[in-house]
């Protein structure tokens, strides 16, 4: 083209138009370019400058947003200073957001669990989701639910209010009911890569790298040292603690994966590196674990009778019962140290355990400690032992020296000082010691192996855990030291991600904790954030009592119940943003490495603002990017939120601080979607609002004949909330209260879930087969006297297509009838023709005219691309009998009484000869509606819109108006009904010219003087139709295809329950004049769509052939109408990808 502009973007020449800036252009090339202000809805606002780029020959950067092109330019979009400049833009936005992207409890946990999720599904009693979200990251959530430290619960925000959250009780619960299931969960796996890898050591680090690196598809062969898998797992923590039949149902979990496990196969023994390198390994992974124990270095620790704690608990594991006699010292302060005495109590033994410092610096969980002491074990503190005392070469007891706490040491806690002449001896026939364990650094030394650490672990990279050895990675105790089995864990799990893409041919990366701004440590939380959370106790296991436990090995601890789990989650505060894995704020902040606390400033915590019904605003996660201020003001024509404040104490608020609801704010949720953060969010259906990783699903919106392609996303098949894309679809992205709210009836509304049948003057539930049967029955038998065919509420093309062959070809019935559409649609379409424009002529308009009701009330998103136009330069005439938004951008509101509407548009088209008359009636110029269709008729690219709520005779007033003026396809006729284009053109109005088909009126009077004998309701509008029972005579045959148990239910001799059309595969035909395919987000609560049950009434009235699938409907409709091909969309369709998935 003439006009265009040719510039330099990175190095390449370019064209361009010239009302494009730098980011219009470089995403219409595929190039990135990050923004957080910017809306493609929107005009340039430049008020985050994440978009900078460079310009040679100017020094600093300029906002690509708000950059029009020229001639010659050379722009830069990616240099490290651009890079350098983004993230400090970054980091300034940072320094205002105050707010916890990842849940407090999840950054505590070694794995970086998503506790708030799972607590949150648990709370909605999807318990099998909350069990899939912790297998995300650990697949030994029953392992973990008994033997966890649970850290998790030390930064939980409840412990401020009274005691926190029972996360680890929660994680067990989930993960014994899919253990106990028969069907238990099973991630998938993808298809093969032909890369091996072998896992040296079958303890919880081995094993978990195995589950992950099986799921990459990766063939995994695990060796393991022992007779039996699970390490420190099995043969480290006492069955009392960890039942072996539990770690061998979640190691049964990792094998049926396709994981091979060999046993007896110790690394050094019976192979070796080079030796796994030879059969084709392609990377190996050790997890040896940590079996040496740490000596005491005392006088006598050679004796007969002083056993190692882990060997000790390795004896007892295996059943055998070392003698260890009746008086037994254990020596240490951890876990396995509280085992191995616990354990040792459980033998007969009286237990003292000895530690050389307080009980607050004991490294073991307090729980354990307690329980320790209920089973009898005594504490001897500030202890450590000099010498073990025998005789005869077997141990007669320990000399010990009481210690003081000194100074505090690496560790942070105070060091033990020997106290002079402070020795004590106690008798005991056997001590044990557990002071601590290391690796050994000779299993995996030899010639081209990776070296030791002088701590005697593998020398290794302890963010990327691959080793000296580039095809050698290592995690869990051999990489870190003896640590807890939830840290094993997380090594084997981000080591899997590091061997991934080794095996990919990609450099691993450091793996850390996602990132997240954080409003403080527990102890620094602003006291307000607490402000009416109610104190509740937290739920209490069952557990076996002492005198039980101590006669075995069986389990102590029992869990909790369902109603408990129920209870519990409900006490989470829900601290982690929900928008955590969406918000753009954060993810361009962890891709650029942004140190969230670099520019400090104080926050004080500002009031969240909960009154709306949908809509919850924190302020605090603002970033004042403006998008929501400026949707609302721009598009909406509204101005609900407002900048208020100057400077450092900006803010965005409701308009003159009311509540939002007290503003002009229509619920249309716009703000929701331009918002760049979680600022402002939807408030949740469900009990918690997450963050959930959910399903999304494109689907058609059918609360009017918009059609507007959005997003549903849910969690294990439960609504969580609808979303769209900024400029994406038809309607751009755009949405009304409907479509960004309607769909929660998924979630709120009681749905009808199974048929009923009328049987001896009551309605009783019935199952399929029996109800389907007496419906086919009951309108067969009535087909002399007529059967009426109504429809209200959204259908798909497919399904309209289906009920009028249901009508026409099944039944034999002309009366087919849409209940929300206009009152003689056979007449309107004579006059008016499609009446469907696409949204770009309205853009393309040199003159508007709307006539009738409100668009913003009718179909808002015709109203904001009308509103758009205008704003443009477009000249926007209205005649309508109320006020409207639009009417401050209009060149020209003629305000008439609703009742002379259909009187001036009949003058208008010459059906009266008083037009003057008619106007001053009206209380209206004549001068200014001449000069309307004026306008009209000198434009080049006029359009008319109209609403639906204009009689016929008015409509088709307007068609001989639009046909002498600028053309009846220059005129958009707004339909409320959902999919009604779709609808009207699948034939779903009055059939044939021989005066048997009745008008909607007719039809309904006939039903009210019971004229016909049997009604067909299909009846899919979850806010109810315009037909009410009491008016269809008693003696009327009623099949009801309904979505509640409402008035219809109970008036039905028959009762189906209907699929909504979100809850449908097909293809509706918008009024913008394109076909748009939707897909069913979630399943019917029936267990039957509505186009399965139109077929099978099909088949059953009639016998007509089955045809079953979307495609089959499309096939026959075709073969009938060639002229329907417009009205479904290209490409296979959404039902066949689905099922082929």
């Amino acid at each position: 083209m003439a006009n265009e502009i040719k510039f330099f973007l990175d190095g390449q020449e370019v064209e361009a138009q010239p009302s494009e800036t730098i980011l219009d252009v470089a995403r219409r090339l595929g190039k990135r370019i990050p923004t957080l202000c910017h809306d493609p809805r929107l005009e340039p606002f430049t008020s985050c400058f994440v978009c900078l780029v460079e310009q040679e020959g100017r020094p600093g950067f300029v906002p690509s947003c708000g950059t029009k092109v020229a001639p010659g330019l050379k722009i830069h979009t990616d240099t490290p200073a651009v890079r350098e400049a983004r993230r400090m833009a970054l980091e300034l936005l940072m320094s205002a957001h105050s707010g916890d992207c990842v849940a407090p409890c999840r950054l505590q946990c070694p794995d970086n669990i998503d506790i708030q999720t799972y607590i949150a599904s648990i709370a909605a009693g999807e318990f099998g989701e909350a069990l899939k979200v912790i297998k995300r990251t650990n697949p030994f959530p029953s392992v973990c639910g008994r033997v966890c430290p649970h850290t998790c619960e030390l930064q939980c925000r409840r412990n401020r209010v009274d005691e926190p959250v029972a996360i680890n009780p929660l994680k067990r619960f989930v993960a014994d009911l899919d253990r106990e299931s028969k069907t238990p969960y099973r991630p998938a796996v993808a298809p093969d890569t032909g890369r091996r890898v072998a896992v040296i050591g079958g303890g919880p680090a081995g094993l978990t790298a195995a589950y992950y690196l099986r799921q990459k598809g990766h063939a995994v062969t695990v060796f393991e040292m022992n007779e039996k898998a699970g390490g420190m797992l099995r043969y480290g923590i006492p069955r009392y603690r960890l039942p072996h039949d539990v770690l061998d149902a979640e190691i049964a979990h990792i094998a049926d994966l396709g994981v091979e496990i060999r046993y007896g196969q110790k690394l050094g023994r019976d192979f070796t590196l080079k030796s796994l390198r030879e059969q084709g390994f392609d990377a190996a992974f050790i997890a040896v674990g940590a079996w040496v124990s740490q000596k005491m270095d005392v006088p006598g620790e050679d004796l007969d009778g002083v056993f190692p704690g882990i060997g000790y608990l390795f004896e007892a594991a295996h059943g055998r019962k070392p003698k260890i006699g009746k008086q037994v010292i254990v020596v240490g302060g951890g876990n396995t140290a509280i085992d191995a005495a616990r354990t040792a109590r459980r033998m007969g033994a009286e237990v003292t355990l000895l530690y050389r410092r307080t009980r607050k610096e004991m490294p073991a969980e307090a729980y354990e400690v307690e329980e320790a002491e209920r089973e009898g074990v005594k504490m001897h503190f500030l202890a450590a032992p000099v010498e073990i005392l025998g005789k005869n070469g077997k141990v007669s007891g320990i000399r010990s020296i009481r210690m003081e706490l000194g100074e505090p040491d690496a560790s942070g806690r105070r060091r033990p000082v020997p106290v002079p002449g402070s020795e004590f001896e106690i008798p005991a026939s056997a001590v044990i010691a557990a002071i601590g364990q290391k690796p050994d650094p000779s299993v995996w030394s030899e010639a081209g192996g990776p070296g030791a650490t002088k701590w005697a672990t593998v020398k290794a990279d302890e963010k990327t855990f691959q080793s000296e050895v580039p095809w050698v990675f290592t995690g869990g105790d051999c990489l870190t030291g003896a640590a807890t089995a939830i840290e094993a864990i997380a090594g084997g799990r981000k080591a899997a991600i590091s061997i991934d893409r080794f095996l990919r041919g990609l450099q691993p990366l450091p793996i850390g904790k996602p990132f997240s701004d954080s409003i403080g440590r527990l102890e620094d939380v602003p006291e307000d954030i607490f402000q009416g959370v109610e104190k509740q106790p937290r739920a209490k296991g069952r557990e076996v009592d002492v005198q039980r436990r101590l006669k075995g090995f069986a389990e102590v601890e029992l869990g909790i119940s369902a109603a408990q789990a129920l209870s519990e989650a409900g006490r989470c505060l829900e601290c982690g943003c929900t928008a955590v894995d969406t918000c753009q704020f954060r993810l361009l902040c962890e891709e650029h490495e942004v140190q969230a606390d670099r520019f400090k400033s104080d926050h004080t915590h500002l009031p969240i603002l909960e009154d709306h019904p949908f809509i919850r605003y924190d302020p605090n996660k603002c970033i004042m990017c403006g998008r929501c201020v400026r949707i609302c003001l721009e598009q909406q024509g509204l101005g609900a939120l407002g900048f208020v404040r100057r400077g450092f104490e900006t803010q965005i608020q409701p308009t003159l601080g009311q509540p939002l609801l007290s503003t002009d704010c229509d619920a249309c949720g716009q703000c929701l979607s331009t918002c760049p953060t979680g600022a402002l969010e939807v408030k949740p259906v469900l009990p918690k609002p997450g963050p959930f990783a959910p399903d999304c699903h494109e689907i058609a919106c059918g609360f009017c004949g918009i059609s507007c392609r959005l997003k549903i996303e849910t969690v294990r098949g439960r609504y969580l909330r609808a979303a769209t894309q900024p400029g994406a679809g038809h309607n751009r992205g755009n949405l009304c209260v409907d479509g960004s709210f309607g769909h929660r009836f998924l979630e709120t509304l009681p749905r009808l879930a199974e048929p009923r049948v009328r049987s001896g003057g009551k309605t009783v539930r019935g199952d399929w087969e029996r109800a389907l049967a007496a419906a086919a029955d009951g309108l067969k038998k009535r087909q002399g006297k007529g059967v009426a065919v109504l429809s209200s509420g959204p259908l798909t093309n497919e399904c309209a297509w289906m009920l009028q062959r249901l009508a026409q070809d099944g039944l034999g019935t002309p009366h087919v009838a849409i209940l929300d559409g206009t009152d003689d649609p056979g007449r309107v379409r004579e006059a008016l023709g499609p009446a469907v424009l696409p949204f770009s002529e309205i853009g393309r308009a040199d003159a508007l005219w709307v006539i009738g009701s409100d668009p913003f009330e009718y179909a808002p998103v015709v109203g904001i691309e009308i509103r758009r136009a205008a704003a443009g330069g477009v000249s926007l005439r209205r005649l309508s009998h109320k006020p409207s938004r639009l009417d401050e951008l209009a060149a020209r509101t003629c305000r008439v009484p609703r009742q002379s509407l259909e009187r001036i548009l009949a003058a208008l088209a010459g059906a009266s000869d008083d037009l003057d008359r008619t106007a001053n009636e009206a209380g209206v110029k004549a001068a200014h509606l001449k000069e309307a269709v004026e306008a009209l008729r000198s434009s080049r690219n006029p359009v008319i819109i109209v609403t639906d709520d204009l009689s016929s005779e008015g409509l088709a007033a307007l068609g001989e108006l639009a046909a002498k003026s600028c053309g009846r396809e220059r005129v958009l006729l707004l339909r409320r009904g959902g999919n009604a284009a779709g609808r009207e053109e699948m034939g779903l109005i009055p059939k044939g010219g021989d005066g048997k088909a009745k008008s909607l009126g007719g039809i309904r009077q006939a039903l009210r003087r019971g004229e016909i004998g049997a009604l067909l309701l299909l009846d899919t509008d979850p806010f109810g139709t315009a037909l009410a029972p009491k008016e269809v005579h008693r003696d009327v045959f009623v099949v009801a295809c309904t979505l509640t148990a409402g008035p219809w239910a109970r008036r039905a001799d028959v009762c189906l329950p209907a699929s909504a059309l979100v809850e449908e595969f097909g293809s509706v035909f918008s009024l913008a004049g394109c076909a748009v395919e939707t897909a069913a987000a979630v399943s019917p609560p029936g267990g039957k769509s509505t186009l399965e049950i139109l077929d099978e009434l099909c088949v059953r009235c009639a016998g007509l052939a089955r045809l079953g699938t979307v495609d089959e409907v499309w096939k026959e409709a075709l073969s009938r109408r060639s002229d329907l091909s417009r009205l479904r969309p290209a490409g296979e369709s959404a039902e066949r990808r689905c099922h082929a998935g």
